[in-house]
């Protein structure tokens, strides 16, 4: 349809063009908001209202039914005072946030928790930020671009802070999370602002960590996460790579505390001591402390300085088993072996089926909700896998999961194994071995029942 004009078109009420100079605020900086006075102001088009929206620095609303509607973007400064739910595709931190004594703060998946600067959660309540294998909570910076290795407090946020939480409170409890881009370099939230990239706990056991990822991070002490006097939190099936320290612990720092560090792969943490070197450097770092560790793979964790190096200080003997670390005694279960990973250098720390971490933990110490990262079954044979990824044996349609979409393909794989090589070229020749007998591909039968078990199991 060609336009065409009306009858009183260009003379008022009708001025839909009206030619003058805007007068906005400050369009050189990219404020372009009509000035008090400016032509525009009252003259949009009302044939659409505009929805209310909460003023600026309000508080997040309480969580009621009326309340939970998904809402694409919400700004979230400020103290939380009611129980409330984060339910936004993306959640912008333009202020420091606290939530008090008593309250809850739910963060609903798929959410992006982007903070605008150098802001923390602190938490003096609880904390449920519960995601899912395929939709993951990510707590990361708004300006990824601008993070450096290094004290400044630019592109970064300050971590989530629990600091001498209530026990009275509700459990917090943090799952299928990406925590990223995060620094304690003094100068933050709490009593030790120096302590955990991402994640400081001090004088508080109520907060379960699950299923996690922890990268780039950086702290002065504890890349990842500082546990401080009675910090006696559970660490479970993380994967914490990447992570920075400028004085120690590139990894986790504990001290005064007994954590359970289970089923985690801690690799690849890093320890910046070049203004220090004659420290003895470690990954987790142990002062008057007893973390139950079980299940990990604890390798690569280097100093930019060597001298007297160790993956672990401190860790009690007695408390440490089932465990892959780098240069430890093979003593209790533990191992020191190259775990084999699919493809490290991709960031890719699942374990390959021949790695020497397969069956190789114990199941005394299954993680919780018997998941891993992927949110794949545990135990799928005989014994845990140690770290973070549990091989699928079963999955011989390498797509990631165990299901009856895998029935034909094993079906073609004891029948024909060539043949099924060919329809699936990049899956391991062992992942079918679902007995774990050493056996697979063409007529090992054996594994038919594990197999039917497997499909039909939680």
């Amino acid at each position: 349809m060609e336009p065409f004009a009306w009858a009183g078109a260009g003379s008022a009420p009708y001025y839909n063009v009206i030619g003058l100079d805007p007068q906005l605020m400050d369009p050189e900086s990219g404020d372009y908001r009509p000035a008090p006075g400016s032509p525009a102001v009252a003259y949009g088009c009302q044939t659409f209202a505009r929805p209310a929206r909460p003023p600026r620095g309000a508080e997040a609303l309480p969580d009621t039914p009326g309340n939970r509607q998904r809402r694409d973007v919400i700004e979230v400064p400020g103290t939380i005072a009611a129980d409330t739910t984060w339910n936004a595709d993306l959640v912008r931190v333009v202020g420091d946030v606290t939530v008090k004594d008593g309250v809850v703060l739910t963060i609903t998946p798929p959410a992006r928790v982007e903070f605008q600067d150098y802001y923390c959660l602190a938490v003096a309540g609880t904390l449920l930020a519960v995601g899912t294998p395929d939709a993951r909570i990510v707590f990361t910076t708004d300006q990824p671009d601008q993070f450096r290795i290094d004290e400044s407090h630019t592109g970064c946020w300050n971590g989530v802070r629990f600091d001498q939480t209530a026990a009275t409170n509700v459990p917090s409890r943090l799952a299928y999370c990406v925590l990223e881009y995060s620094k304690a370099t003094g100068g933050g939230a709490g009593p030790h602002p120096y302590g955990g990239g991402a994640v400081s706990v001090c004088g508080f056991s109520g907060l379960t960590i699950e299923n996690c990822i922890f990268r780039n991070n950086v702290a002065d002490y504890g890349g990842a996460c500082f546990l401080y006097r009675q910090a006696n939190v559970a660490l479970v099936g993380n994967l914490i790579v990447g992570n920075h320290a400028l004085q120690n612990a590139g990894a986790v720092y504990c001290a005064y505390s007994y954590p359970q560090i289970v089923n985690n792969t801690i690799v690849g943490n890093a320890i910046h001591n070049e203004q220090n070197p004659y420290i003895e450097s470690c990954a987790v770092l142990n002062f008057i402390a007893k973390p139950v560790l079980t299940n990990n793979i604890i390798r690569d964790n280097d100093p930019g300085i060597v001298y007297m190096h160790s993956q672990l200080w401190e860790n009690k003997a007695y408390y440490t088993h089932y465990n892959n670390i780098e240069d430890y005694p093979a003593v209790g279960g533990n191992i020191d072996a190259d775990p084999d990973f699919v493809d490290p250098a991709l960031d890719d720390y699942h374990l390959a089926p021949g790695s020497p971490c397969v069956d190789s933990g114990s199941n005394t110490s299954v993680p919780l909700g018997n998941r891993d990262l992927d949110g794949c079954p545990r135990v799928v044979r005989s014994a845990v896998d140690m770290g973070a990824y549990e091989v699928p044996f079963g999955d011989v349609n390498c797509d990631g999961r165990i299901d009856f979409g895998d029935i034909n393909p094993f079906v073609l794989y004891l029948s024909n194994f060539a043949g099924w090589q060919a329809v699936f070229p990049d899956c391991a020749p062992e992942i079918g071995d679902v007995n774990g007998d050493g056996t697979y591909g063409a007529g090992s039968f054996g594994d038919i029942n594990p197999f039917v078990a497997r499909l039909t199991s939680p």
